[in-house]
């Protein structure tokens, strides 16, 4: 089996929300998670099935913050397919 690849993503500026698609092969994400940070009491959300309060996909996050959120690819092949499975928006 391939070791995935996963790709972080602010889905709005500011907004505190974080996704995380997880890619084997092909065109099309084999998982997608939301991660909310709430800045308010300092926790985080994962949509992941850990359900813990740091799961690694959360770590993936805090990590890529902490190096300036540096982008490696181009994220319109991602933000098109997202938008064919969600016409009308995201929502968790």
């Amino acid at each position: 089996m391939d070791k995935p690849d996963y790709i972080i993503r602010e889905v709005r500026e500011g907004a505190n929300e974080y996704e995380v698609t997880k890619w084997i092969g092909g065109k099309n994400p084999d998982d997608i998670y939301r991660c909310i940070h709430n800045k308010v009491n300092n926790r985080w959300s994962c949509s992941c099935p850990a359900r813990m309060f740091t799961c690694k996909h959360i770590g993936m996050i805090k990590n890529w913050i902490k190096k300036g959120k540096k982008s490696f690819i181009d994220e319109k092949p991602m933000k098109d397919f997202i938008k064919q499975l969600f016409p009308e928006g995201r929502k968790i």
